[in-house]
């Protein structure tokens, strides 16, 4: 009896996920845009088994789109305005952003925190597509700073201002 409720459990669990795939991948991007990068793909982070990081995608289908190892643990992700490169932040306290190329499916670039720093693992793309926006930490102080980001090839920060309190999290 126990086995049949577990089954049964089971598959409405599965059955739930799939119908929900599209709904999830939109609120997964709602920090950076209110669309998905394409219908129904998700952006996320995950570990394996053995506890190694990746940066992923699944596809409406429910398929892999893309794995790709990085060295910590990444927590939130955005899309660039044109969808050709995603961004995944390191959890907090974590010192990367990690930058893939969509099209190519490839880790492009790794952004370190400033020495003294630490992201709080989320970040904004402004609605002209031009700037990131980071949240951040100096150990030193716990003061919290945005870092300002310019969306570039490849992506390089310009300034910062404080965000007037400590630990800042998500903007």
């Amino acid at each position: 009896m126990q086995r049949r409720h577990f089954l049964r459990g089971m598959l409405g669990t599965l059955a739930a996920t799939r119908l929900t795939l599209p709904a999830l991948a939109s609120l997964a991007l709602s920090g950076c845009q209110r669309e998905p990068l394409l219908p129904g793909t998700l952006l996320s982070a995950c570990d394996d088994a053995s506890g190694h990081h990746f940066v992923a995608s699944i596809q409406p289908d429910g398929s892999l789109g893309f794995q790709i190892p990085v060295p910590l643990r990444a927590h939130d992700s955005c899309a660039s305005k044109q969808r050709d490169r995603a961004l995944f932040f390191a959890r907090r306290p974590g010192h990367q952003i990690y930058v893939v190329d969509l099209h190519e499916r490839q880790l492009i670039q790794t952004i370190d925190a400033e020495p003294g720093r630490h992201f709080y693992g989320h970040g904004v793309i402004s609605v002209d597509g031009q700037w990131l926006f980071t949240t951040e930490q100096i150990y030193a102080t716990g003061q919290g700073m945005i870092g300002v980001y310019r969306m570039s090839q490849p992506i390089r920060r310009e300034t910062e201002f404080s965000s007037h309190g400590m630990d800042p999290h998500q903007l």
